[in-house]
């Protein structure tokens, strides 16, 4: 298996007001929210029974990130 393939398929995820749309996996402790071109990494640590309030939380971060295209 590539380096960059996770087990788990895609979630979707949105932010609070649902503005904004993404996707999440899982895998091995880990998780990982992608957002247009753009995705973060980080360990689940205590939210492994509810992944996806973790990933409404980074997707929001990648919002701010992200540069909007015009």
């Amino acid at each position: 298996m590539a380096r960059n393939e996770w087990t788990s398929p895609p979630q979707p995820v949105s932010t609070s007001d649902g503005a904004h749309h993404g996707f999440y996996t899982v895998d091995k402790g880990m998780i990982r929210v992608s957002y247009k071109d753009h995705s973060k990494v980080t360990q689940l640590g205590g939210s492994a029974a509810a992944p996806e309030g973790l990933a409404r939380m980074i997707l929001s971060e990648l919002v701010r990130e992200v540069p909007t295209s015009f």
